[in-house]
């Protein structure tokens, strides 16, 4: 799941799916950002670090890739 938005105190996650559920911000762990991929877990919600990075490196691809 990808954290869409932030909206006060709610976290707005789009789903594999498309679909967009939203969740307490406090049900987050501490550090999680937008743009943050989270795994679901039987305590709550962890970030996935790798695949965060690689969201984030590629979205940098294709923005170097229009200033060129």
């Amino acid at each position: 799941m990808l954290i869409e938005r932030f909206e006060e105190n709610i976290a707005v996650l789009e789903t594999d799916t498309g679909e967009h559920i939203q969740i307490f911000r406090s049900e987050l762990p501490d550090g999680a950002r937008e743009g943050g991929i989270l795994i679901k877990t039987e305590l709550g919600y962890k970030v996935d670090e790798e695949e965060t990075a690689k969201a984030r490196e590629k979205i940098i691809k294709l923005q170097n890739r229009l200033w060129k």
